[in-house]
């Protein structure tokens, strides 16, 4: 509350990232503003107004009803779990820039909304220790080609984003144990790290494990940590 208090006071929206596709106990057709699965309650509801209004809800409850909201950071990732996909994020901007164009608001916060889109590009150094996503959710990849056609006018016109140009790019390695190395003492306990990361994906996508192929620990090292990365 004191945090909302002082955002009030100093003139400052509360800023929220709203990450549709990560709710979980509902059909992923929800997620999208062209569902047929949205939930009535009094108005019709996607993915995207029920978090939003959930925030201006719990606003009210403590008297600030009228606080201005940002959307930080919205999108969906196409690569590397069960519903990241081009496909999928186009759809999904699709009815986000729609309805940012036409200045929908939410059943409970009607008007205008400003978001920012997360992300522009794709950041291939990126952590991902929350997941395999967290590396694609640009909507051009890291090297600044455009991954599907999308309108940022939100007018629906099928245009094609421009790619970068010129773009240089450095020799392809492998990463490899250096066989220099002296001090393993790290390297099962990096491995082991790797493999859960790596594991949770092959899960998802019901791909055999990799940390369970039968090679020497230098070389088993390599195939890990070149999949990590």
């Amino acid at each position: 509350v004191k945090i909302v208090q002082f955002l009030s006071q100093n003139g400052a929206p509360f800023t929220v990232n709203i990450y549709i596709y990560m709710l979980s106990n509902y059909p992923v057709d929800f997620a999208f503003f062209d569902s047929v699965d949205s939930v009535i309650d009094n108005n019709d509801y996607t993915g995207f107004d029920m978090k939003m209004d959930t925030l201006v809800s719990a606003l009210k409850a403590v008297g600030f009803q009228n606080l201005p909201i940002v959307v930080g950071g919205v999108g969906w990732p196409t690569d590397r779990d069960m519903y990241d996909s081009p496909a999928y994020a186009q759809r999904f901007y699709r009815g986000l820039l729609k309805k940012l164009a036409e200045n929908q608001g939410t059943p409970l916060r009607p008007g205008h909304i400003e978001a920012y889109l997360f992300s522009l590009i794709d950041e291939d150094a990126k952590s991902i220790a929350a997941g395999n996503f967290e590396r694609h959710w640009g909507i051009f990849s890291y090297d600044g080609k455009p991954k599907f056609p999308v309108d940022l006018s939100g007018k629906g016109q099928r245009r094609s984003l421009v790619a970068a140009k010129n773009v240089k790019y450095l020799p392809r390695k492998w990463c490899v144990l250096s066989p220099h190395a002296k001090n393993l003492s790290l390297l099962s306990d990096n491995m082991n790290y790797a493999c859960v990361l790596i594991s949770m994906l092959e899960t998802k996508l019901l791909m055999p494990s990799i940390c369970n192929i039968r090679l020497r620990t230098r070389e088993l090292s390599a195939v890990i940590f070149k999949a990590f990365r």
